[in-house]
């Protein structure tokens, strides 16, 4: 889904590609299924009028 952000914070015992491989399948997903994107952003209203 293109646009969106994806952010993962560091934690203990997660290496930087670990974390980039994780924000990748996660994009992923959402291009695969993108009524998710569209349930996230609804959830705050910001398709009020879509």
């Amino acid at each position: 889904m293109r646009g969106i952000s994806i952010v993962v914070e560091k934690k203990t015992g997660l290496c930087r590609k670990t974390l980039k491989l994780v924000a990748s399948a996660i994009r992923s997903a959402l291009e695969a299924r993108p009524q998710i994107a569209y349930q996230l952003l609804n959830a705050n209203d910001l398709l009020r009028d879509a």
